[in-house]
């Protein structure tokens, strides 16, 4: 289950799910500095590595609340992890292991 932009809770497939994120990946390239070659190393699964691609990551997870008000949101992570990854426990269980690590450091 996804938070929807209403606030409440929605079901969503896993494809349907990664055609939004590059929607809204796409939407966010637009509205920032991102070289096209930048956004091709973001969307590997990579950390990013310079200030454009942190805003773009930033800006994706303000579009699903994972950021709101400023403040990292880990249940909503969590809930995006387990859809996505439902179907790989090693990477589910990576999911979860930076979420932590983002929850501990925005603290």
């Amino acid at each position: 289950m996804i938070r929807g932009r209403n606030g409440g809770y929605m079901g969503i497939r896993v494809a349907d799910m990664r055609d939004d994120i590059i929607n809204k990946m796409n939407a966010c390239k637009k509205s920032g500095k991102v070289t096209d070659d930048e956004f091709e190393e973001f969307m590997k699964p990579l950390v990013p590595k310079n200030n454009d691609e942190k805003c773009l990551m930033a800006c994706v997870m303000k579009e699903y609340k994972i950021i709101e008000n400023g403040a990292y949101n880990p249940t909503i992570a969590a809930l995006m992890s387990e859809e996505i990854f439902k179907n790989d426990p090693v990477m589910a269980g990576k999911a979860k292991e930076v979420s932590n690590k983002c929850n501990d450091e925005s603290k």
